[in-house]
C-alpha cells in the first residue's frame, strides 16, 4: 500500500505560524442580542394580530337593545364555508350565529335586494332561519 505523506513545511516560505481565534464575545452581549430579536419577533406579531384590550362583549349592557351597530353576515351556502358567521367590522372577530354579541336584525342587504325587518324587537334567533335567496 502507499501513503500518502504529508507535505513539509518549509519554515522559509511559509513564514511562522499564528494561531486565530474567535472573537470573544461576552454572555450579556448573547443575552441582549437575544432579547432584542426576541422584541423584534414580538412586535411583528403584535402588528400582525388585532388586540384591542377589550372583552369580545357583555352579556348585560346598559343600553339593552337600543344599539345600532353594522356588521358582516356571511351565508354559508354562497361561499365554501362550515357555517354562517358574523363579522365584527372594528376588530375583525368572528362569531357564530348563536354565540353574537348581537341582539336583532334591523335590514340586510345584498348586491340584488335590501331587506327591512318590520319588527326589529324579534330576537335573532327567530330571524336567522329566514332564507335571504329569494331573488
Amino acid at each position: 500500500m502507499i501513503e500518502k505523506a504529508a507535505p513539509e513545511v518549509d519554515p522559509i516560505k511559509d513564514g511562522f505560524n499564528v494561531e486565530t481565534k474567535q472573537p470573544h464575545k461576552s454572555d450579556w452581549d448573547n443575552e441582549t442580542t437575544a432579547k432584542n430579536a426576541a422584541d423584534v419577533q414580538m412586535e411583528k406579531m403584535a402588528a400582525a394580530t388585532i388586540d384591542d384590550d377589550e372583552k369580545d362583549y357583555e352579556k348585560t349592557d346598559a343600553y339593552g337593545k337600543s344599539r345600532i351597530h353594522a356588521w358582516v353576515l356571511i351565508l354559508r351556502p354562497d361561499r365554501e364555508m362550515n357555517e354562517d358567521i358574523f363579522i365584527e367590522p372594528t376588530t375583525g372577530r368572528t362569531y357564530q350565529l348563536d354565540s353574537s354579541p348581537y341582539f336583532s336584525i334591523e335590514g340586510i342587504f345584498n348586491h340584488k335586494n335590501f331587506y327591512i325587518n318590520l319588527d326589529p324587537t324579534m330576537d335573532l334567533a327567530d330571524l336567522l332561519p329566514m332564507d335571504f335567496k329569494n331573488d
